[in-house]
């Protein structure tokens, strides 16, 4: 009489669970830190503290899909220079209205509300953001003064 053994498939569903629960668990994650980088970027253009807000930034020059051939301590720096044009201007970012994000052809895009202020007038402003190498990457505005506050070097 021959033996037969059979395998319980009890363990494989189990193991294929957990392998799909830690993979969205993996990607939850990641979105978390995105999101914590975007409110902390933010919540520094509010302070006006742009050497903190820099550090967050992906700096790029020709190309915005590349990163800027200078070394990363020299794009910050000449970002910091924007920045004074900034506060000459009498500009600050006085309030974020909204942080929304969605996922665009697999990308995670973010749309940022807020309003910022010119020697006392304010207006509003809608910046669409992505990451490029866990740095943020503002790809459009409606705010006129982005390109004192964005990572374009």
């Amino acid at each position: 009489m021959a033996s037969v053994t059979v395998i319980s498939k009890k363990p494989f569903k189990i193991l294929g669970i957990i392998l799909i629960l830690s993979g969205i668990g993996f990607y939850f994650n990641k979105v978390i830190i995105k999101d914590i980088y975007v409110k902390s970027y933010y919540q520094y253009l509010l302070k006006a503290e742009y050497d903190r807000a820099a550090n967050y930034l992906f700096y790029w020059d020709e190309f915005s899909d590349r990163p800027a051939k200078l070394p990363t301590f020299k794009a910050k720096n000449l970002y910091l220079k924007k920045t004074e044009l900034l506060k000459g201007r009498g500009y600050r970012v006085v309030e974020i209205k909204d942080i929304s994000r969605r996922i665009d052809d697999g990308l995670l895009i973010y749309r940022v509300k807020g309003i910022y202020e010119v020697n006392g007038e304010k207006n509003s402003f809608e910046d669409e953001l992505y990451f490029i190498n866990n740095k943020i990457m503002i790809e459009n505005s409606t705010d006129p003064y982005l390109r004192y506050r964005d990572g374009k070097i």
